[in-house]
């Protein structure tokens, strides 16, 4: 057992909180759980950036949007998989920090709309040396709410409304909380200041259409992306790499009812994902040796050994990473050519079927009702420095002639789809197939097991299923 698995953890308020760092007592701030009042830092912000500086302000707004609390500036996070939360793990006094008070405040003016109310916010330091920061909100008046944090990309400028999921921050409000701000502002209306009510219903406005605004999805999967593959890399085990394929929502989702087991169609769907054969190239685990989904904090999981992995995060982001070696090369070893190649052979027809399944999975997961809209994906292969791989289209169908395509020429490539082309889940997977033949493998012709008609390219998935 790990030294942080060992670590109780536990609830507290905001007051309970500030007593112990009112007494001096840093240590028995150990454990603390962060919760929608309570977010632990192990370091101040660096307010040098307009990226940093959007952090700041964007915390201090969640927290104001879900009615008050603290920072608490001098502590190592850790999680807790058992209970799925996040902690004070332990101690990082600073050094010797000052604070602008000045500035902080201008900051907070120039990119909260409306204003923060004086003193809504203040900064406390304790200890000897001044080596803890507490940040404290004070519970925002009703009327007033929600704050709105300006950020801009490319030039524009547009709003975002941060608020705290559990320990998490999210940047939208959920339909049910806007839809609670909308009512307020009505009944607010009726008693009061047309001009507020204004004021109150242009904010809301501002939220629902950058709801769909598409300027943040490039940089919320960046971030992603980079953290499930750091993940997977830790977690699968190839010697020749893997490849994954990555969905986000472009419009940021909650996933509701996301921990229960009973009468939960995500954990239904990662124990039996959908698939052509009773046993072929997909997103199944091999549960009869015990693989179930497992809860990670803000994520279910499952695994295969440590040849697949497939994850879905309560944000609705979609993850699976295949191992090359044992898996997608499968049926290679023996296979004879006079055609010279050089690397690993990935067998296409694994390959297609894998990214069936993963189409198909995302398509039910959009027939969840989960508020989606377009999804953002991306696939790729992750290799060892200087690996090369091809693909061998072999000879398991009639009609088509074994081949290899390669080597590769890149190692990833981004595709959209969008709801309103209500795509059948083998037009994904033809349009992903496509892509990775096109843009990774240098590859334009046609490419055996996709068919193509006036919709586009797509999975031939009747020759996938068994006869008999």
């Amino acid at each position: 057992m790990t030294e942080e698995a060992k670590i109780k953890t536990k609830r507290m308020d905001p007051d309970q909180l500030i007593i112990l760092f009112g007494e001096g007592k840093f240590e028995d701030i150990i454990g603390v759980e962060e919760t929608p009042q309570i977010d632990f830092k192990r370091l101040f912000y660096d307010l040098k950036s307009d990226d940093k500086q959007f952090e700041f302000t964007k915390d201090i707004a969640a927290i104001a949007n879900s009615k008050g609390g603290l920072i608490c500036v001098g502590f190592e996070n850790g999680e807790d998989p058992e209970k799925l939360v996040s902690y004070a793990k332990s101690l990082a006094p600073m050094g010797n920090l000052k604070l602008d008070k000045k500035q902080l405040t201008q900051i907070l003016k120039n990119k909260i709309v409306p204003r923060l109310p004086e003193k809504l916010v203040e900064y406390k330091f304790y200890g000897d040396n001044n080596e803890y920061l507490v940040i404290e909100i004070s519970e925002t008046p009703s009327e007033l709410m929600p704050f709105l944090v300006a950020k801009k990309n490319n030039q524009m400028e547009y709003f975002l409304c941060p608020f705290r999921n559990g320990a998490d921050t999210e940047t939208f409000l959920h339909t049910r909380k806007i839809h609670e701000y909308i009512s307020t502002g009505y009944q607010k209306g009726a008693t009061k200041d047309k001009d507020e009510l204004q004021e109150v219903n242009s904010k809301l406005d501002i939220i629902l259409e950058k709801m769909s605004d598409h300027g943040e999805t490039q940089e919320d999967m960046s971030g992603v992306l980079q953290k499930y593959l750091e993940y997977a890399k830790d977690k699968i085990e190839s010697k020749t790499g893997f490849f994954y394929m990555l969905a986000v929502p472009i419009s940021p989702i909650i996933v509701t009812n996301f921990w229960n087991k009973e009468k939960n169609i995500i954990y239904d769907l990662l124990s039996d994902p959908p698939h052509l054969r009773t046993s072929g190239w997909d997103m199944s685990v091999a549960t009869n040796y015990g693989e179930t989904p497992y809860p990670i904090v803000d994520r279910w999981e499952t695994m295969n050994g440590s040849r697949k992995l497939n994850i879905v995060d309560n944000k609705g982001n979609l993850f699976t990473a295949g191992a090359i070696e044992g898996f997608l090369d499968w049926g290679n070893e023996n296979y004879r050519t006079s055609e010279k190649y050089e690397g690993t052979l990935v067998n296409n027809f694994a390959l297609v079927e894998y990214i069936d399944a993963f189409a198909h999975f995302l398509s039910v997961f959009d027939e969840m009702n989960l508020s989606f809209a377009d999804y953002q994906i991306q696939v790729g292969f992750i290799l060892p420095e200087g690996a090369k791989i091809n693909l061998l289209r072999p000879f398991h169908i009639a009609m088509y002639n074994p081949s290899i395509i390669g080597p590769n020429v890149a190692a990833e490539v981004k595709v959209a789809v969008t709801h309103d082309e209500k795509l059948e889940p083998k037009y994904i997977a033809g349009r992903i197939a496509e892509a990775v033949n096109a843009s990774i493998f240098s590859n334009a012709g046609s490419q055996a097991y996709l068919g193509r008609d006036d919709i586009g390219a797509f999975v031939e998935e009747e020759r996938y299923k068994p006869t008999g």
